[in-house]
């Protein structure tokens, strides 16, 4: 191909495991001796590498002793090439070499705005009711209830144990009182709690 420089061949190579410098000597050698195919290259750049001393060519009529046959040659790797030459599509991301900016700027695009936390009295805890609600509560009923707690951004619970935060009691609370003891959990009457969430309450 020809190359950015004039008079300058571009070879262009996939190479591994050898020397830029191996390489060209194989080349070089390969097409003097008329054989140049891949086997050949790689034979006698091999060689070159074992020898680690680059063979000179012979001279040629017009050109000074000492001199090789062919040009200076630019060695450029096959992968390397392509992905110099490769254009950038707006809007995505190059398959490689990965670049961890451009998926960052492409992750924010697509990542669903962060949910605001809860600010209400019970943000953060989980609360049991416990027993017959009466009073400022008592036209609410088990399910009532659970929806009151969400509302004020708390967590509804079943049974006292370990995570439990609070425990809301009316009549005929039961044996939860005892589990909530036992965990030193805290415990409110229906009054308290109803002045708690107050805000919440129709």
């Amino acid at each position: 191909m020809p190359s950015s420089e004039p008079g300058t061949p571009e070879v262009l190579l996939l190479g591994r495991h050898m020397n830029h410098e191996h390489l060209v000597a194989g080349l070089a050698t390969a097409l003097r001796a008329g054989a140049f195919t891949a086997d050949a290259v790689a034979l006698e750049a091999r060689k070159a590498a074992e020898a680690d001393d680059l063979p000179s060519s012979p001279p040629v009529s017009g050109h000074p002793p000492g001199q090789s046959r062919l040009p200076r040659s630019k060695v450029t790797f096959l992968a390397d090439w392509r992905m110099s030459r490769r254009r950038p599509t707006p809007g995505r991301c190059p398959r490689w070499p990965p670049t961890t900016s451009c998926y960052d700027t492409a992750a924010q695009a697509v990542r669903p705005p962060a949910r605001e936390k809860p600010t209400g009295p019970l943000a953060g805890k989980t609360v049991v009711v416990s027993g017959t609600m009466t009073g400022p509560l008592a036209s609410y009923d088990r399910v009532a209830m659970t929806q009151l707690i969400k509302d004020a951004s708390g967590k509804p619970g079943r049974d006292v144990t370990s995570k439990t935060h609070l425990l809301v009691v009316g009549e005929r609370a039961g044996s939860k009182v005892s589990k909530a003891e036992k965990h030193t959990i805290a415990v409110l009457r229906e009054e308290e709690f109803a002045v708690l969430v107050a805000e919440f309450t129709s």
